[in-house]
């Protein structure tokens, strides 16, 4: 009864953990190998206009018009499912009269064309709708539609939708067709469901009030991403961690507030330092951290100089001394094979950072990426004002 049995849930309102698994699952779809030039042209742009979409209703557009492309259809249209009403939304459709998009809403039948095509995972192929038994849809008969392919949008744990390609006469498909119609319907489905989870991310409280900048839950979830992907990929990875020397005193001179307009003051120098992809958050009390993904060791220790030498021209409050920092920074190489955890990235630039405080603040320590030592013998630690 019902719908196949799959645990489905609403698009959008998967867990936090299902969305860090089709972030991967995502992430592994976009670094499949392309088709190599030339090959398939009308696979490759149907790839390109779902990869330029990056709002709700362009992307419905470009799902459809992409499954246009690649099945040579005049017509098509979008559902997503709605587990919690067990219906269908049409979302977008194309090359219609105006009768066909009154009604977007509509149930799903028992034994009916939508539940067959959700329960499987390769597209259903009509060539002729009335010599087809299963066939009965008087809309779609209304409208002239001959021939049909139903394309079932599904992630791992979700009905994301249904894609729907028309002809108004009878036709024969090609297999190679319906291979590279299941290929776009795996990006098609995995771009609807993050764009879904995005919006509903950002409905949340993703942000510091103080400062502006990211917070804690946020930070350690991109970091699981991260660590991942740069495992899998031998890309370097770094974090840096820093904590403000002076906060606490100059709150204690000038209040309560004043450590906190420090803070949000800081932020926003460091958000002119790092790149528009780097990713600034606020740790915990006075400490701020840095991922900044595709940058080694080197680029981490320089980007830190920077830091420090802007925070040492800065001045806060009035203050003519300015406010120092103490800084610890931890890197994946490309040569990383060992599997570490996010929590143990932070771990290790905990290490850095308490150590850096250890010797006077003003500094910064680096934790190395191979096995962990006396922290006398690993940590290299220098002072800014010697750097220039």
């Amino acid at each position: 009864t019902g719908l196949p049995d799959r645990k489905f849930s609403v698009v959008g309102g998967e867990t936090d953990q299902d969305f860090l698994e089709m972030c991967r699952q995502l992430n592994d779809w976009e670094n499949e190998p392309a088709p190599a030039s030339g090959q398939n042209l009308l696979l490759d742009r149907a790839f390109s206009i779902l990869s330029a979409s990056d709002r709700s209703d362009s992307i419905f557009e470009s799902v459809v018009e992409g499954g246009m492309i690649l099945s040579e259809m005049p017509a098509g249209s979008l559902s997503l499912y709605q587990e919690d009403k067990k219906q269908m939304f049409q979302v977008f459709g194309k090359g219609f009269t105006t009768e066909f998009y009154q009604n977007p809403l509509y149930q799903i039948r028992e034994g009916g064309l939508c539940q067959h095509v959700m329960g499987q995972r390769e597209p259903l192929i009509i060539s002729d709708v009335s010599q087809s038994l299963s066939f009965n849809n008087p809309v779609l008969v209304k409208q002239g539609v001959r021939s049909l392919i139903a394309v079932p949008l599904v992630s791992e744990n979700s009905a994301v939708g249904i894609l729907y390609l028309d002809d108004f006469k009878p036709r024969l498909f090609p297999n190679a067709m319906q291979d590279d119609l299941a290929r776009f319907s795996r990006k098609a489905s995995a771009a609807i469901q993050i764009q879904k989870i995005h919006e509903r991310f950002m409905s949340l409280s993703l942000k510091d009030p103080v400062t502006g900048l990211f917070n804690h839950r946020y930070i350690r979830e991109i970091l699981a991403l991260e660590v991942d992907r740069a495992l899998r990929l031998h890309h370097p990875l770094s974090l840096i961690l820093l904590d403000l020397d002076r906060a606490m005193q100059m709150s204690g001179k000038y209040g309560y507030s004043a450590g906190d307009r420090i803070l949000r003051e800081a932020s926003r120098l460091f958000g002119s330092v790092v790149r528009k992809y780097d990713t600034i958050s606020r740790y915990t009390g006075n400490k701020l951290l840095f991922l900044l993904t595709d940058t080694d060791e080197r680029g981490a220790e320089t980007l830190t100089g920077r830091l420090l030498k802007f925070l040492s021209i800065a001045r806060f409050l009035g203050e003519e001394t300015p406010v120092t920092a103490s800084i610890g920074i931890h890197s994946l190489s490309v040569y990383e094979s060992a599997k570490i955890s996010p929590e143990q990235m932070i771990r290790n630039v905990e290490i850095a950072l308490e150590e850096s405080k250890r010797r006077g603040g003003n500094r910064f320590s680096i934790y190395p990426s191979g096995p962990a030592n006396a922290i006398s013998d690993f940590t290299r630690n220098k002072n800014p004002r010697r750097e220039g």
